[in-house]
């Protein structure tokens, strides 16, 4: 896997569409795509200050609730992995530097939809006001965030944008400050071939590791988890 660099546009709080909360309800997008998506994290603890970039293209399965992906992160973590997740069987691989890992799945399944609780905050119009996009504000609580988590969907079909996020997370032994932005790229409808993201590779055959899920060498995936509300 070669990593990828992704140049990514996101727009924030600009608002030109006049609507009442009343006429835009939370969507949701395709249960079957692919999708990618790059951001950055700024992160504070104790004197200490953490930069954290983060590009991901994957599969998202929602039917068979299987979700595979090649992650890539760099900043005090630089490395290259391949998550395949199963919630079905609650079972995950993660295979990094030839090494193949299994363990339980501890963390929240994707979601596909932007959640009831989140408030219409605007419209505005991308690509010569031919595309309509909406904004969201989301309480991070539910991910044990503190803040809110704002982020954009396209009006005609739900199409994931823009992501950010300023607030904290407690986290032993005190709270973590965080800064976020991103957004998700090239998505399409689908998935041609579900080999590509949902075959186990055959290192897991002969190689794999039991591993506790805590020790996973996911590096701040689990963050940027938190802080994507929305697939």
């Amino acid at each position: 896997m070669k990593p990828i660099v992704a140049v990514l546009f996101v727009v924030v709080g600009l608002i030109s569409v006049q609507e009442t909360k009343a006429d835009v309800q939370p969507c949701c997008t395709a249960d079957q795509f692919e999708v990618g998506y790059g951001g950055n994290v700024g992160a504070a603890a104790f004197g200490q200050v953490t930069g954290i970039a983060v590009y991901f293209r994957g599969g998202f399965d929602f039917q068979g609730r299987r979700y595979g992906m090649d992650v890539y992160e760099s900043g005090t973590v630089n490395q290259t992995f391949q998550l395949i997740q199963f919630f079905q069987k609650n079972t995950q691989y993660v295979i990094l530097d030839s090494q193949c890992y299994k363990s339980e799945i501890t963390t929240d399944e994707p979601n596909r939809c932007i959640p009831d609780a989140a408030k219409y905050d605007g419209s505005f119009y991308l690509g010569n006001s031919e595309l309509l996009v909406d904004n969201w504000k989301q309480d991070g609580k539910a991910a044990g965030l503190i803040g809110y988590v704002y982020s954009t969907t396209s009006r005609s079909d739900c199409t994931p944008g823009g992501v950010s996020f300023m607030g904290e997370m407690d986290s032993p032994p005190g709270k973590t400050y965080i800064i976020s932005s991103g957004g998700y790229l090239n998505f399409t409808k689908g998935i041609p071939d579900p080999d590509r993201w949902f075959k186990v590779p055959s290192i897991c055959n002969s190689t794999v590791k039991m591993i506790d899920p805590v020790m996973l060498p996911l590096g701040h995936w689990n963050l940027f988890q938190k802080i994507r509300p929305f697939v």
